[in-house]
């Protein structure tokens, strides 16, 4: 005669079986499985229960560590595919919308190449947001940002320069088809915020 050892639901019991061998047949569903070959050992009620809390910590240490991950990087992942991480944050709490006039500062890399960078030029960049003038990418990361904000993203190839690429221009590569690029942006100029504040302070 062997025995059949169960926990279930928090509960430990030993119920006789007939098995024609010797074996004692140990089983908790679903998380450990064994067999004793030498019928005179058997797994008591502590090593069980260590066992299992033992297992059971360990798988939600693992649950955890990709959510731990993201929160250490500070990277952010939206429905599109875009990714940004905040490195400076402004002191205005009015985040652009569509039709705002803005002065952006950026720097575009690939393959560890920048090819464009306002940062180093005189003037900010002027743009119409929504007006298409620039990827899709960082249009959708604009709306995110307010004067001063400064964020870099990881722009998958359907929100930069998607299927054909951008060809190449004086001292500047071709960028191929679908390809990740990666850029530094900063609000800089936002003079449509500035005549509401100047609107504000007259009444």
């Amino acid at each position: 005669m062997g025995a059949y050892c169960g926990f279930v639901s928090g509960s430990y019991s030993v119920t006789p079986i007939h098995t024609g061998s010797t074996k004692n047949h140990c089983v908790h569903r679903e998380v450990i499985s064994c067999n004793a070959t030498d019928s005179s050992s058997s797994l008591t009620r502590r090593v069980v229960l260590n066992t299992l809390l033992s297992s059971t910590f360990s798988l939600c240490a693992l649950q955890f560590v990709p959510s731990v991950f993201a929160e250490e990087s500070g990277e952010i992942t939206t429905s599109s595919g875009l990714k940004y991480k905040v490195v400076k944050k402004g002191n205005v709490s009015r985040t652009v919308q569509p039709g705002d006039l803005i002065g952006i500062r950026f720097k575009a890399t690939y393959n560890n190449f920048t090819f464009d960078d306002t940062f180093a030029t005189a003037e900010p960049y002027y743009i119409r947001v929504g007006s298409g003038n620039v990827p899709k990418g960082l249009e959708e990361a604009l709306l995110l940002m307010g004067l001063g904000d400064r964020l870099m993203l990881t722009v998958p190839g359907n929100l930069a320069f998607g299927p054909k690429g951008r060809r190449a221009t004086a001292g500047k590569p071709s960028i191929p088809p679908n390809a990740t690029i990666y850029y530094e942006l900063e609000i800089a100029e936002f003079p449509g915020y500035m005549k509401e504040i100047m609107e504000i302070n007259d009444e």
